[in-house]
């Protein structure tokens, strides 16, 4: 029973390719703020809510749904996990907490396996090493979900 509830916000492609291209532009500018104008810092700290939001329902929709754009989700996921690593980390811990405790340290070392070898950038090479840890982190959260107990694949 994890704290998540099916989404319904994340619906199409578009829509997470939309996302991708948002947060990229959003994490440019976080990483740039120094020389960004402060409206758009304002903007971009005013919606933090609903950036927070996108993150919540990509993450999601990451555990729970059928996934076929596992690269087009991992795209925005990423730069939202670097841009609000503290409330990542609280869905994390939410997660963990919401699993039967038999499940919860496999469902730790699915999320430890997301972040592996990941730095705060966006550059190509972190991204793909990103998005092949999704596909991992998404085969074995999966795997612990359905069964009742432990699973020897999330080691």
């Amino acid at each position: 029973n994890c704290i998540f509830v099916q989404p319904s916000i994340i619906a199409t492609e578009r829509v997470v390719l939309s996302s991708q291209y948002l947060t990229d532009n959003l994490h440019s500018l976080w990483l740039l703020q120094e020389r960004a104008d402060e409206n758009v810092l304002g903007i971009l700290l005013q919606n933090s809510q609903t950036l927070r939001q996108i993150l919540y329902n990509l993450l999601n929709t990451l555990i729970h749904k059928e996934c076929r754009t596992q690269w087009s989700m991992s795209r925005p996921l990423l730069c939202l996990c670097l841009l609000f690593k503290e409330y990542f980390l609280e869905l994390r811990q939410m997660t963990i907490d919401s699993q039967p405790v038999v499940r919860r340290e496999a469902v730790v070392r699915c999320f430890d396996r997301l972040m592996e070898d990941i730095d705060d950038s966006l550059i190509s090479k972190n991204r793909d090493k990103f998005t092949t840890n999704v596909s991992i982190f998404r085969r074995d959260i999966s795997e612990v979900l359905r069964n009742d107990s432990t699973i020897a694949s999330a080691t």
